[in-house]
């Protein structure tokens, strides 16, 4: 069962479902990649910032939630070579780099805010999400019959790897209708024009 579930074939799905993963969260981190400047503010001074200044719970919980996800496909893809103890510090790392690293840039950006507490809350969401991946990982009953499922229901070759990881991308990016990432705004913004020059009928 441990080799069926580590087959490479599996892996890279995994993989390719972190790598998408990843690209989402800076992408919403970033977008719309416009109006970089030097906002006069130091990162310093935004990791030295009070919590209870920059704390708000909506914006903890959502931050937290967002990289659940990503914890948990690094963890399961890092389970296939690495120990769980390995898997949960690199899963770690990873968030806590990818987080500091957007928040970073986020400081040259005037419709973005800097603060601590999103990096904490996205680095509490990665190691949430990489001791459930070790967990399930951990109970090959349950991720053997979805990796059976899984291989019962698509082919197992790279084409397949990709669409699968461009098909769970494009769900994540309905979560936020004001991304234009793989979603259906820009195409019905591009119908609503085009129908706009349409002469009246009625």
């Amino acid at each position: 069962m441990t080799q069926r579930i580590f087959h490479p074939i599996h892996v890279r799905l995994r993989s390719l479902l972190a790598a998408g993963y990843v690209l989402f969260i800076v992408y919403a981190s970033l977008s719309p990649f416009i109006g970089w400047q030097q906002q006069g503010v130091s990162f310093i001074s935004v990791l030295a910032e009070p919590f209870r200044s920059t704390y708000t719970t909506f914006d903890a919980v959502v931050n937290l939630l967002s990289y659940i996800p990503l914890g948990l496909l690094v963890g399961l893809a890092l389970r296939a070579s690495f120990s769980v103890w390995l898997s949960l510090l690199v899963t770690l790392l990873l968030c806590l780099s990818l987080s500091v690293s957007m928040e970073f840039l986020q400081m040259y950006l005037p419709d973005r805010v800097s603060s601590n507490t999103d990096m904490l809350s996205n680095t509490l969401g990665g190691v949430f999400g990489g001791v459930l991946a070790v967990s399930i990982t951990s109970w090959p009953w349950f991720f053997g019959s979805l990796v059976s499922w899984r291989s019962s229901l698509f082919n197992q070759d790279r084409g397949m790897d990709m669409g699968l990881a461009l098909l769970v991308l494009w769900v994540f990016g309905q979560l936020n209708p004001s991304l234009l990432i793989l979603g259906n705004v820009f195409i019905s913004e591009m119908a609503q024009s085009s129908l706009q020059s349409l002469p009246a009928i009625f």
